[in-house]
């Protein structure tokens, strides 16, 4: 029998129910892993010839209750979405199979007793208190002595009263009919707005879901892409092509509840870039902070008070450093927006120096120093120790600098940053310093590994934090210049907007 021993660290017990034919059974609870599958020797028993004998688990691991599929033949499915290993939401669905089982999970409550706590809210007062309200008021009398004059007076107003008694007791009886019909319709609205508020945080947590299992199969595709490149074994690429469908059907899930959730019903085309960047980058739309948008529009602002991102969008342009920059990240299967990474760097300066720093100067369009150079094939030049233009240095060498630089991002990419492209610029802005190391704090999956994560939990440095904020901003100008003011091209199309979702 399961453990209900709640001293065991885990603050939040799972409860489950079975669905069997059209009823469910009995909820029972777990403090502890604990596994679901046809064998007797697991904790939930399903005598279904097309449940595997150890089916699923659901496993308490790093302070959060996972669903891990055990090999099953037949999949494990999550609200709908086929999945391997998902942290749990806090009320789900789980099917076994193709609608083989269904069970019923709910953490830290069962289910059935949050849905009889919200039957009985009551948002409007009794009818009979409006009736008790009104018998108090008439029932109210004057204790003060009067003079003969004041009680004439008070006998005059009787018989008045008397006269208009049923009148007074029709229109109390109207008015309190009133306040009831009001009363009951704001609850018919507040019920309505309740039960639309509940769907949209339902989609929005089911989109999230879905969101960062499309970002875990990603990892996994850049993961083995990597062990591709160095074996070429067809066993991995058949993976791969598998994982890239995956990827496919997670991504029409996905538009399939924005659309839903209306996101970008009502948005500007601004604001529809600024999501659509943050997308790209790796980031979920649907779960964006309210004051992301604000921030990204204030640096939007900041690039329209210089003539930097002008004249460094005609220099790159002119040189040809579009097409550059988005081969080489496509050749590592990243998105071809950290052009804006060189951007911030050098302002596509080829020739650029920085400043000297503990480990040397910075140099070139992606401003490698010595050391980080080496490591992805770049050699520095006789002057490396000098602030001057080499050109026998590899780092000068725009083609070969852009190669080395998606290396190393695509190396952020699968390691520290967990496929969060805006960890990616935090990580390249700082890596040998805080932020790696504030990064390597948060746990290690995309879900909980992100951007939005790292300034909920952290102060970032402010140069890292104009860092981040200055790149996406300039992303986003570059989806539509002219729409922000800018006269140069788009340097990359965009066969996917935001508009259509």
């Amino acid at each position: 029998m399961p453990s209900t021993d709640f001293s065991i660290g885990t603050s939040s017990p799972v409860f489950v129910r079975l669905q069997q034919g059209g009823t469910w059974t009995d909820e029972r609870s777990f403090t502890r892993s604990f596994t679901i599958g046809r064998g007797p020797e697991c904790d939930v028993v399903i005598t279904e010839p097309a449940i595997s004998r150890c089916h699923a688990e659901v496993r308490w691991q790093d302070g959060v209750w996972q669903l891990v599929d055990r090999g099953s033949r037949n999949g494990t499915y999550l609200d709908g979405v086929k999945v391997q290993d998902v942290r749990l939401p806090a009320l789900c669905r789980v099917t076994l199979g193709q609608d083989h089982a269904v069970l019923q999970l709910s953490i830290g409550h069962p289910a059935e007793a949050l849905q009889d706590s919200s039957d009985r809210t009551i948002l409007y007062p009794e009818p009979e208190s409006v009736t008790r309200l009104v018998e108090r008021l008439e029932q109210h009398e004057q204790t003060v002595d009067v003079g003969p004059q004041t009680r004439r007076y008070q006998e005059a107003v009787g018989r008045i009263q008397q006269r208009q008694s049923r009148r007074h007791y029709v229109t109390v009886s109207l008015i309190g009919v009133a306040l009831l019909v009001v009363a009951g319709t704001a609850f018919v609205q507040w019920k309505k707005i309740t039960a639309q508020n509940e769907q949209i945080a339902t989609l929005s947590k089911t989109a999230e879901d879905i969101f960062y299992t499309m970002k875990r199969v990603e990892l996994q595709v850049a993961q083995l892409d990597e062990i591709v490149s160095k074996t070429a074994h067809a066993k991995e690429l058949q993976e791969i092509q598998l994982k890239q469908q995956e990827i496919k059907n997670l991504q029409n899930k996905y538009d399939r509840f924005i659309k839903e959730l209306g996101l970008y019903a009502n948005m500007s085309e601004q604001d529809r870039a600024v999501f659509r960047i943050a997308r790209l980058f790796g980031e979920c739309d649907a779960t964006m902070p309210k004051d992301f948008l604000a921030e990204v529009n204030k640096y939007i602002h900041k690039w329209k008070t210089t003539e930097r991102l002008q004249a460094s969008m005609r220099r790159a342009l002119a040189a040809g450093y579009t097409d550059t920059i988005s081969n080489a990240m496509f050749t590592n299967n990243l998105a071809p927006h950290f052009f804006y990474v060189a951007l911030q760097e050098s302002g596509f300066d080829h020739k650029a120096i920085g400043p000297k720093t503990r480990v040397g100067y910075a140099k070139g369009m992606w401003q490698f120093v010595p050391d980080t150079a080496k490591e992805f094939g770049l050699k520095p030049g006789p002057l490396h120790l000098e602030p001057r233009f080499d050109p026998a240095d590899d780092r000068f060498n725009a083609k070969l600098a852009t190669d080395a630089a998606a290396k190393y991002i695509k190396r952020l990419y699968l390691t520290d940053a967990q496929a969060s492209g805006l960890l990616v610029i935090a990580s390249y802005n700082w890596g040998e310093g805080n932020v790696i190391k504030m990064i390597r704090q948060l746990p290690k999956n995309p879900q909980e590994r992100n951007f939005w994560q790292l300034l909920k939990k952290f102060k970032i440095p402010q140069e890292t934090y104009d860092y981040v904020f200055y790149i996406i901003s300039a992303a986003v100008i570059g989806e539509n210049p002219e729409l922000f003011g800018f006269n140069f091209p788009p340097p990359f199309p965009n066969p996917r907007s935001a508009k259509a979702l």
